[in-house]
């Protein structure tokens, strides 16, 4: 009892992932706006162009979303190396934060106001 007690406590201040997420499915793109929140991709590209951008060290997203279109994840890679991950952040009521992981392991977290 006791222990279900302190759960519901600290559940109460820390934030509520939701996953409702049947099918995630990622797609790979030439661009991002990063200077919003959420961040926003563009273009597209195939696996054709994917290979030349890994083969060149050119830039590039993976965005990992669910069907319904809630974002799970956004991933920069630098040729064949991740440059930074951004995991998006839900409580029921919606989108409320990010956690950025840089390459070299640093983790930041940033909430919406």
């Amino acid at each position: 009892m006791i222990i279900r007690i302190a759960v519901l406590l600290l559940s109460a201040f820390l934030p509520v992932v939701v996953l409702a997420c049947d099918n995630a499915v990622e797609t790979t793109y030439a661009a991002a706006g990063l200077k919003v929140f959420p961040e926003v991709v563009a273009e597209a590209i195939d696996e054709k162009e994917i290979a030349r951008k890994r083969n060149d060290g050119e830039g590039y997203y993976v965005q990992l979303a669910c069907d319904s279109g809630e974002v799970l994840m956004l991933t920069k890679y630098i040729g064949k190396d991740m440059f930074f991950r951004i995991e998006y952040i839900y409580e029921t009521k919606g989108l409320i934060g990010k956690r950025t992981t840089k390459s070299n392991g640093e983790v930041k977290e940033y909430f919406a106001k």
